[in-house]
């Protein structure tokens, strides 16, 4: 029986007997270890054959053959990356990185030149809007110069400029000035576009996002309005009590639009009041609930108001909401119940209060009794009920001295109630005007009373 053995040299092979010595030339410093280990850099050859025996007996004493003994193989050996590889990935991130670069460059100049055309753009609505208030100032026919009111082109130059640069952080600023300054067709694709941008966002509670959703709330309307109020509403369920939740529920509460989504808010705001009734946030709730709600939501808030905080500054708050407001049966109704309060403070808040209240009634009574019907109308017909009924003339003379009773007892609010006082006295119809003296428009001095037994015509106007 014959046997083979193999012998791997770095420069080729050698064929060796099974019974010839190694050749002087070839020694143990002559043939690297990998050489001897690996087969895989030269041609490898075998081949001797001789006697089994001697074969045998060439064998080192105390050896044993194994067939398991492992045998290198070619993709044990580390593999190294060529040259030529390195480089070309080296210019891959040189070119990666410059493009990069020119791309952020872009970036900055697209993002300077859309500030700069926005920057142009608003300062010539500027002037454009103070030329047509002056014409309207001195027109006759003002109706037909609402065509043109800048706001529309204002509206219509931002929806194109935005839509010019999309990719720009201006963007949103000039979709909000569109929309909070501007009138017309080019509004409304402004809230639809800043609507898509909202919708389209994963990240709902982003800075951008926030700030889109409340612009929209704000100083939208329609749909856009709707949607992005249900968002901010949406988010505030999730902590009802922070003060982020507090602050979106308000502007909610407050939009001027008529709105079902209003209602939702009313319920938020009147449940958030509830988880601490005697709280200051509960008072503030409440008076947002009253003076923004209608029907049976300002009914529930004015009884938590009256049971829990009949002597808090809220509740005075909302005594001068309800002086200004369109008089209706139910507020004279609350002003008097609260005039009658046992707390000093809040009793004369509620009598001064009241005094303007009727003498607002009064000046709506005498406008409305002379209007055209699409006027009257617009009043709703329970306001209209409410200043058309007889008047008791006896009530201004009773609240009269009751003020005058106020007035000796609680000196911090005389200043408040004395103003008052002069306005029943002396600022009602059929009286005569107490003299004034001030300059006219050219600068000469005048007194009123120098205008006695004239006609005069007072024009009321103002802009903003």
């Amino acid at each position: 029986m014959k046997s083979m053995h193999l012998s791997l040299l770095a420069t080729g092979l050698i064929l060796i007997s099974g019974c010839a010595e190694k050749p002087s030339a070839v020694t143990e410093t002559n043939i690297p270890s990998e050489s001897v280990a690996v087969a895989a850099t030269t041609n490898v050859a075998a081949v001797v054959q001789d006697d089994s025996d001697k074969a045998k007996d060439s064998k080192p004493a105390g050896k044993v053959e194994s067939k398991d003994e492992p045998v290198a193989k070619k993709d044990e050996v580390p593999a190294k990356e060529p040259a030529a590889n390195k480089v070309a990935a080296s210019e891959i991130d040189e070119s990666d990185s410059e493009a990069t670069e020119v791309a952020a460059e872009n970036a900055e100049e697209l993002e300077k030149s859309a500030k700069s055309e926005f920057k142009e753009l608003t300062a010539a609505y500027g002037e454009k809007r103070k030329a047509w208030i002056s014409k309207m100032r001195e027109a006759e026919d003002r109706e037909s110069l609402m065509k043109e009111d800048p706001a529309i082109e204002l509206a219509s130059e931002c929806a194109e400029l935005a839509k010019k640069y999309p990719t720009t952080e201006v963007r949103a600023e000039i979709l909000k000035k569109a929309i909070v300054s501007g009138k017309g067709d080019g509004r409304t694709e402004a809230m639809n576009e800043m609507l898509a941008f909202v919708k389209s966002s994963k990240d709902k509670l982003a800075a951008p996002v926030t700030q889109a959703i409340r612009t929209l709330v704000r100083s939208g309307s329609g749909e856009p309005l709707d949607e992005a109020a249900k968002m901010m509403l949406k988010t505030a369920k999730k902590d009802l009590e922070s003060k982020e939740s507090f602050a979106s529920l308000k502007t909610v509460a407050t939009i001027r639009e008529t709105t079902p989504v209003k209602d939702q808010a009313f319920d938020l705001l009147l449940k958030l009041a509830d988880k601490d009734i005697r709280s200051k946030r509960a008072a503030s709730a409440l008076s947002l609930v009253f003076s923004n709600a209608e029907g049976d939501h300002v009914e529930s808030a004015m009884e938590r108001l009256m049971e829990h905080h009949s002597d808090s500054a809220e509740i005075i708050k909302v005594m001068s909401g309800l002086s200004r407001s369109v008089p209706s049966a139910a507020n004279e109704k609350l002003l008097k119940q609260l005039a009658k309060s046992s707390n000093g403070k809040v009793r004369g808040h509620a009598l001064v209060s009241l005094a303007k209240f009727l003498d607002n009634r009064d000046m709506y009574r005498e406008y409305f009794s002379s209007a055209d019907e699409e006027d009257r109308k617009s009043l709703g017909e329970e306001a209209l009920a409410y200043i058309d009924a007889d008047v008791d003339e006896s009530e201004s003379a009773d609240l009269e001295a009751a003020l005058n009773l106020f007035v000796k007892d609680h000196q911090p609010l005389v200043e408040s109630a004395e103003g008052q006082l002069f306005v029943m006295r002396n600022l009602q119809v059929g009286k005569t005007a107490p003299d004034i003296t001030a300059n006219d428009l050219a600068g000469v001095e005048f007194s009123l009373s120098d205008y006695r037994g004239k006609i005069v015509f007072l024009d009321f106007w103002g802009d903003w």
